[in-house]
């Protein structure tokens, strides 16, 4: 079960989804209607027919293991209220068939520490290339797991 602090922001896809189908995914995830979906490349995008739809997604493509960035926003803070956003990161993942990363919110210092969620109930901590993911070009690559890299015991 993922932690109940994942939020909808920062999530990292593993493939690439043309608008149609993340609209379609991202609005079964969510328990929605597509059409109220805005998924722009820019929030400057976001003209007048755009702008009045109540849930807002951010999408960019990315170098890397996971080419596929995506922000989650919504027009009225209170419809955040009941939404169990874990739930909705795990369906997500599960309707694309992809698996994706998002911040692990244990780990707010690590900033290579991440969640690797790959449907319901199907999730672990993985770790990126910290190199790769500060470059001019971010990239997020998957690295093995090393002593180093593990958390301390305990």
């Amino acid at each position: 079960m993922l932690d109940p602090r994942c939020r909808l922001n920062d999530l990292y896809l593993e493939r690439r989804l043309s608008d149609d189908e993340l609209a379609d995914v991202l609005a079964a995830a969510l328990g929605l209607a597509a059409e109220v979906l805005a998924i722009v490349g820019d929030w400057a995008e976001l003209n007048d027919r755009l702008a009045s739809r109540p849930v807002r997604v951010l999408r960019r493509e990315m170098a890397g293991d996971f080419p596929l960035r995506l922000d989650i926003h919504f027009a009225r803070q209170g419809d955040l209220a009941n939404l169990d956003e874990p739930a909705v990161i795990e369906a997500l993942a599960e309707r694309a068939a992809s698996r994706l990363l998002i911040d692990d919110p244990a780990e707010p210092a690590r900033v290579n520490a991440f969640i690797l969620v790959s449907g319901v109930g199907k999730s672990r901590r993985v770790y990126v290339d910290a190199e790769a993911a500060d470059a001019a070009e971010p990239a997020l690559l998957l690295r093995a797991p090393s002593a180093r890299s593990r958390p301390a015991p305990g």
